[in-house]
């Protein structure tokens, strides 16, 4: 689900990024959150510690998104994907953004194809995928060894890496087929700029100034309002991932 295919967005195709548009909350930071729960208190203060101190740190957005993955070096992938099974039924369910997620079944029921598109890593997207009955998953791929990550970052996917990832899509579907994406952030720009009908999710400042620049589409973000349990809802400092 993963690999351009010829047939998909045949009738058009809608991209929507993760992290603040279809959900309303930062995946990779509340997921792993969510995995450090159970941990034996010592782990769990030590790796805690280390993603604020990534969150805090002011770099660039690409290589905060890459030296999350240092935090899970080592870890079994067999496991991550358990736990981001709990944390979408948990957390992710009750943060999916209504107004986003009703775009995406009005997508699905005029028959385009529906990719997401994120620098986050399957153990969240997966789940994510499946619920909205996504065709494919464009994401960042951490490399693997025996079953484990080893912490480096094989395929990043943020930036001009998801406006690549974009561009190979549309150049495999017809000329006639209409496309979307939606975004949320300024880095989202280079993709929304490659499609027929970008549209701005929320409040940032650059896109929604070249939404008015350019007469593009904006929605707001509005969650489901369900709460998700409290030992997974403490609140995640705004960082750079």
């Amino acid at each position: 689900m993963s690999e351009p295919q010829e047939c998909i967005g045949r009738n058009g195709v809608a991209f929507f990024d993760v992290d603040e548009t279809l959900l309303t909350i930062k995946s990779m930071v509340s997921f792993y959150r969510y995995h450090c729960v159970n941990l034996p208190a010592a782990e769990r203060h030590t790796r805690l510690d280390r993603l604020d101190d990534l969150l805090e740190s002011g770099i660039p957005r690409e290589r905060a998104n890459t030296d999350f993955y240092r935090l899970i070096e080592g870890t079994s992938v067999a496991e991550l994907a358990e736990s981001g099974r709990r944390w979408f039924t948990d957390v992710a369910i009750p943060a999916l953004n209504t107004s986003v997620l009703t775009r995406l079944q009005s997508h699905k029921q005029q028959g385009h194809a529906i990719v997401l598109v994120s620098g986050s890593f399957p153990a969240c997207l997966n789940p994510v995928s499946a619920y909205v009955g996504a065709d494919m998953i464009l994401c960042s791929r951490p490399a693997v060894a025996e079953g484990r990550y080893t912490g480096r970052l094989a395929t990043p996917m943020i930036g001009n890496g998801k406006a690549a990832a974009v561009a190979d899509i549309l150049d495999t579907i017809p000329t006639s087929a209409p496309s979307w994406a939606y975004g949320d952030h300024e880095s989202d720009l280079p993709m929304l700029l490659l499609v027929d009908n970008p549209v701005v999710v929320g409040a940032d400042a650059v896109l929604n100034t070249t939404a008015v620049q350019r007469g593009w589409d904006t929605i707001e973000s509005t969650a489901h309002g369900l709460r998700p349990a409290a030992d997974t809802a403490a609140p995640i400092p705004i960082g750079t991932l």
